[in-house]
C-alpha cells in the first residue's frame, strides 16, 4: 500500500484499499484506513478547496 500511495492516484489507491479490504480481510482496517487517508482523500479535499476557496 505504502508503493500504491506514492505513485498511484488517490482514486487507484481507493480502488486498491477496497480491494484489500474485501478480499484479504486485514486484521485491523481502522489502523489501514488511518495510515493512508490522507493520500486516499487527497482529490476530494482539493476539489473541495477548488470549488470553495477561501
Amino acid at each position: 500500500m505504502s508503493e500504491a500511495a506514492a505513485a498511484q492516484s488517490p482514486a487507484r489507491l481507493g480502488n486498491l484499499f477496497a480491494l484489500i479490504l474485501a478480499v484479504c480481510g486485514p486484521s485491523n482496517p481502522k489502523q489501514l484506513w488511518e495510515s493512508y487517508k490522507e493520500s486516499l482523500t487527497e482529490d476530494i479535499l482539493r476539489n473541495a478547496r477548488r470549488q470553495n476557496p477561501g
